[in-house]
């Protein structure tokens, strides 16, 4: 009996001789091959979990996966397509007219646009850290596989946009029919019940914790941090971070990492970005930098935090806390000041909506919905160089704040808390990286941040961000092992 994966298959090799044969149009120095697998798919049941499980468990080094919190739309990507990476401040605007250029011609000839993906260093618009630092054996070269900056292209994409999936190959006007061919044939265009039963049946294994920061450390960043904001200096908030590392047994599937946390973080924007065997940076964050559409942008502030009740009388009460409290509101309020200040020279009729709580399975936070009509003279290069990074993950004033992190955090941040997203000519969307963790080999690094003012204790910005990483900790473990 003929299998939906077979069926794909057998689309996308009739494509691929049509195309060769001159039935499609070119122009472009990206073509594209879409299967409509919906219109192929009558009869058959599309298992939107199984479809992913089987894409992203071929043996491909490089792969990617995409969801919006709404679940709307879903990308998993293979391989490294057509890429742009670790090229100088000075040229983003040019890089980025560049991919506007592509998505836009390729709309013209195919009717839909190309999607870029992308992210960069943390402190890529700023001064990084200090080259000379040193950090322990297991830091220095923790991001040494990851580029400063990346934009691109996946070879071969899984999308689901709404209730509609399809199957996309890009290929080169230099890329033969028979590459084309091999390409296709590479895939296993089977299901794997055993690696599907694993990844919602296997345990992890057994692991070691280990605080990248430890406490005795953390007290003396909150020393220096409270000097600072006491000092004449302008710093009045700084977001201060730490790293814990978990060592399992041996070396863990990064799939497996990833599949336990998108199932348990629905609610939030999940992303996977695996450059390499047993080496993945992936997340599953709330926090979103920017939305352009057209013109109109809209973004938010995130900031203040407070651990969920185990009851809902609980989580009732937190929430009234939250809201009623000054230093939570002080510290929101440098984050909307920030954004506003970043977007004033950019946007017009700013609009800034009422703060409200933001719940998610672990924690809730303020959140404040902001909204504004870009100038048309702005670019996704001006709004990230400008909103990058918030006071929510960075501080305020941002020179100040990103100045003093990359002298006093003891490891380099590298993606987290880094924008990280997808941009079209017409559209873009960039999210903030955080509640986010670094896959190499056996080794799992788990990152979470708070936000320090003068009225920040000590204990209370630990635990903040204990909740925070254990957030994605406990999404990987408690509800399969």
């Amino acid at each position: 009996m003929t299998t939906i994966l077979e069926l794909i298959r057998k689309n996308l090799l009739e494509k691929i001789h049509d195309f060769y044969s001159g039935k499609f149009p070119s122009g472009t120095e990206i073509l594209s091959l879409k299967v409509d697998i919906n219109q192929i798919s009558s009869g058959f049941d599309l298992n939107k979990e199984k479809l992913y499980v089987w894409f992203l468990s071929q043996n491909r080094e490089e792969k990617f996966f995409w969801a919006n919190k709404e679940n709307s739309y879903y990308m998993a990507g293979l391989s490294v397509f057509s890429v742009y990476r670790n090229f100088p401040r000075e040229d983003l605007a040019g890089v980025i007219r560049h991919l506007y250029t592509l998505s836009e011609k390729h709309q013209e000839i195919r009717k839909y646009p190309l999607r870029f993906w992308g992210t960069m260093d943390f402190s890529y618009f700023h001064d990084g850290q200090d080259p000379h630092k040193e950090y322990g054996a297991d830091l220095s070269g923790l991001w040494e596989d990851y580029p400063r900056i990346i934009f691109f292209l996946p070879r071969i994409v899984l999308v689901k946009n709404r209730d509609h999936f399809s199957l996309e190959l890009f290929l080169s006007p230099e890329d033969t029919e028979s590459y084309a061919q091999g390409l296709v044939d590479s895939l296993r265009w089977e299901y794997d019940e055993t690696r599907f039963r694993e990844l919602n049946e296997a345990s992890l294994g057994t692991f070691t914790r280990e605080y990248i920061t430890s406490r005795n450390e953390w007290s003396f960043l909150m020393d220096n941090s409270m000097k600072a904001l006491a000092s004449p200096s302008d710093l009045q908030k700084v977001v201060l971070a730490r790293a814990l590392k978990l060592t399992f047994d041996s070396a863990i599937d990064p799939i497996s990492i990833f599949y336990r946390l998108t199932k348990n973080r629905p609610q939030s924007i999940r992303f996977y970005f695996q450059f390499g065997e047993k080496m993945a940076f992936m997340g599953a964050t709330p926090e979103r930098l920017y939305a352009r559409n057209g013109q109109t942008l809209h973004t938010e502030a995130i900031a203040g935090t407070r651990a969920r009740g185990d009851k809902p009388e609980k989580d009732i009460l937190l929430q009234k806390e939250l809201l009623s409290s000054l230093k939570d509101s002080r510290e929101h309020s440098l984050v909307i000041q920030s954004i506003e200040e970043s977007l004033t020279p950019l946007c017009e009729n700013i609009q800034i909506a009422k703060t409200r709580i933001l719940q998610l399975r672990n924690v809730m936070h303020l959140q404040t919905p902001i909204q504004c009509r870009i100038k048309n003279t702005i670019f996704d290069d001006d709004l990230l160089r400008a909103m990058h990074p918030t006071a929510a993950i960075g501080g305020y004033p941002r020179k100040n704040a990103v100045s003093f992190i990359n002298e006093n955090e003891d490891f380099p941040r590298g993606w987290y808390a880094s924008p990280i997203g997808w941009l079209e000519h017409a559209e873009s969307e960039f999210n903030v990286a955080i509640r986010s963790g670094l896959l190499r080999e056996k080794s799992l690094f788990l990152f979470g941040g708070a936000g320090i003012i003068q009225e920040s204790n000590e204990s209370e910005e630990w635990n903040e961000i204990e909740n925070k990483i254990n957030s994605f900790l406990n999404s990987i473990t408690e509800v399969f092992s």
